[in-house]
């Protein structure tokens, strides 16, 4: 359960207005996360033992003020276990058990017909690269040639420190083609790739994704795609393919791993380590 622990503690350093649209992925209920608040703030000893729990629930001014401790940051911690318990649970009507996150990632993989080797990472970034793919493959040449195009300009607008040979790769020939079809090697790779695939699915989620920390880039996808577009070039054919449960699963990964990245990219990391280049398992 050691990467279950290490998932919990990152999301609890995430912003709190990044993490809701993962509860609606999950559809993680407001009382579920005051359940959790009040139970770490019980734990915590921040609580009198007298006081009613359902008291505290219905007081906006005391849900605030354990909203407020230790800077916020015992909120956060209360959201990101409920977003793992809500990972667990949904993999459990798959699994009949309550996997770790290692675990969640493992079937997801093997679901998509890929390896199932390697560290957590490395499936987050499988999962990834192959449902950008299925989606980018269901569009028309012409939805794609837009996308392709207008992902280059955007691109090599930008200033990603440390990543300009990264830009001049993926620019060089198109944006789309290496990264479906190259390992992915950089936390800006893996970026692109979800947070592209996240707007692509953006509208059957039925979430309002907020533009993370390189909205130049993230505001030219969502306007370049617009869901009702992505939709309508084939996508919902292939979003029909997935069972329900991997249908929140799926998209609830995706998410995590574009917070991952976008914290790399920030942190100005250097490229991860580059997985094998051969194929593995069923396309």
């Amino acid at each position: 359960m050691r990467d279950s622990i290490k998932l919990v503690k990152f999301l609890s350093s995430v912003e709190e207005d990044k993490l809701l649209p993962l509860c609606e992925i999950l559809k993680i209920e407001k009382t579920d996360i005051e359940s959790a608040l009040i139970d770490e703030a019980a734990e915590e000893g921040c609580l009198d033992e007298d006081e009613d729990i359902e008291d505290i629930k219905s007081s906006d001014r005391k849900m605030n003020e354990l909203k407020k401790l230790e800077g916020g940051e015992l909120y956060r911690f209360a959201i990101a276990k409920t977003i793992f318990a809500g990972l667990q649970w949904r993999a459990s009507k798959i699994a009949k058990m309550y996997p770790s996150y290692k675990e969640i990632l493992i079937m997801t993989v093997k679901k998509m017909g890929l390896s199932t080797a390697g560290p957590v990472r490395q499936l987050e970034i499988k999962i990834s690269q192959k449902a950008f793919g299925q989606f980018v493959k269901s569009l028309p040449d012409e939805e794609r040639e837009k996308l392709d195009r207008d992902l280059v300009k955007r691109i090599k607008g930008m200033e990603v420190k440390g990543f300009g040979h990264l830009k001049k790769r993926l620019t060089s020939d198109g944006v789309i083609s290496p990264l479906i079809d190259a390992p992915l090697s950089s936390p800006f790779d893996v970026y692109l790739v979800t947070i592209t695939t996240l707007f692509a699915i953006s509208s059957a989620v039925r979430i309002t994704l907020p533009f993370f920390a390189f909205t130049t880039l993230t505001r030219a996808i969502s306007i370049t795609m617009g869901p009702i577009g992505w939709m309508l070039g084939g996508l919902f054919t292939v979003w029909a393919l997935w069972q329900p449960n991997f249908k929140v699963l799926i998209p609830a990964i995706l998410y995590i791993t574009a917070l991952k990245s976008e914290k790399e990219l920030m942190e100005g990391k250097k490229p991860i380590k580059k997985l094998k280049a051969k194929k593995t398992g069923k396309e």
